[in-house]
């Protein structure tokens, strides 16, 4: 936060680069005060990808459409969310950790500023159908801590995700009203039934005697049982529907127009008045680009076109004309 807003480029482009999570909303010292929108570090980190064709893609991670996966915990559960979603996201087989989970070195430190954190992962496919999980480029966000105590992020995740994936280890009254808004504003959801894992008796979750599918009116295939299944158990299934639904079924988004959802919630989004100065400019520069490069170049280097070529002509014949007369010149003296 107390960096100069060009180093926060850097960093997350060396955390993209280095395949860590990078932040997307980062939390409040001051619980009452709102968290911040990050988008401006993000402005700087370029992704490729290569489709099944072959064909090579480049764009600003910012401002590229992509589908967002959005995921997020309520109550307790002792499956890892983050690493199920690293196994979604580079296989179960890689060792390979976008998200920091308890099961690695160092997870296990209480958090202190983390609850509230949503990180950011990007699955770009290579184009090799042997190594590639998935067929299209989309994100993965992560809501850090139990999202029942953090209403404003997931009321944005809900309304800029694909789809939203809930970890649910708690189904009481205050569950149920967020399950139902989500379901309301989400556009496709998973829900994964971890009631039970903490070591209760019971491993189905019910309301009022009615299972989490028949209290929401929720189809059956998008309620997972994970309570007695593995974290690479709960990964794979979790794959096999995205496969299904990437690319044509997800829905893509911006992050820039997620900031503009994420303002109008109430977060504050970072971009100070040196920032959009800076992005004034380029934009005053690029001006037109759209319109093909030879036009850009005959308005913005107007001397570079036909009279940059005419004057190299005469200068070329001036040349000659030069080592003409000094050629004369040394004959003579000869």
């Amino acid at each position: 936060m107390s960096a100069d807003p060009f180093l926060q480029q850097e960093i997350a482009v060396r955390m993209t680069q280095c395949k860590f999570a990078v932040p997307l909303v980062l939390p409040n010292a001051d619980p009452e005060k709102p968290s911040q929108f990050l988008l401006w570090p993000l402005r700087a980190v370029l992704g490729q990808w290569r489709s099944t064709n072959g064909r090579v893609q480049n764009g600003n991670l910012a401002s590229t459409p992509l589908p967002i996966i959005s995921c997020i915990k309520l109550g307790r559960c002792s499956v890892s969310k983050s690493q199920v979603l690293n196994y979604v996201l580079t296989g179960l087989k890689s060792s390979k950790n976008t998200f920091i989970h308890k099961g690695m070195d160092g997870g296990q430190v209480p958090r202190r500023l983390s609850n509230g954190l949503v990180e950011l992962g990007w699955y770009l496919p290579t184009g090799d159908i042997d190594r590639d999980i998935y067929q299209a480029p989309f994100v993965i966000s992560n809501l850090r801590g139990d999202a029942s105590n953090h209403e404003r992020c997931l009321k944005l995740l809900c309304q800029t995700s694909s789809a939203l994936i809930i970890f649910c280890g708690d189904f009481k009254e205050k569950e149920k009203q967020l399950l139902e808004s989500c379901k309301a504003m989400a556009s496709k959801l998973i829900l994964i039934d971890v009631y039970g894992t903490e070591g209760e008796e019971n491993t189905t979750m019910e309301y009022s005697g009615q299972s989490l599918q028949e209290c929401l009116w929720l189809p059956k295939e998008s309620v997972l049982s994970g309570s007695t299944l593995s974290e690479e158990e709960v990964a794979n299934k979790l794959c096999e529907i995205l496969k299904s639904w990437v690319p044509d079924s997800l829905k893509p988004i911006t992050l820039e127009a997620a900031a503009k959802l994420a303002f109008d919630i109430g977060l504050n989004v970072d971009e100070s008045p040196v920032c959009k100065k800076a992005m004034a400019t380029v934009e005053e520069i690029l001006k037109g680009l759209d319109e093909g490069s030879v036009e850009f170049q005959q308005k913005q280097l107007p001397l570079q076109g036909h009279l940059w070529h005419r004057l190299a002509e005469i200068d070329k014949e001036e040349s000659k004309l030069r080592k003409s007369e000094k050629d004369r010149w040394l004959g003579r003296l000869v």
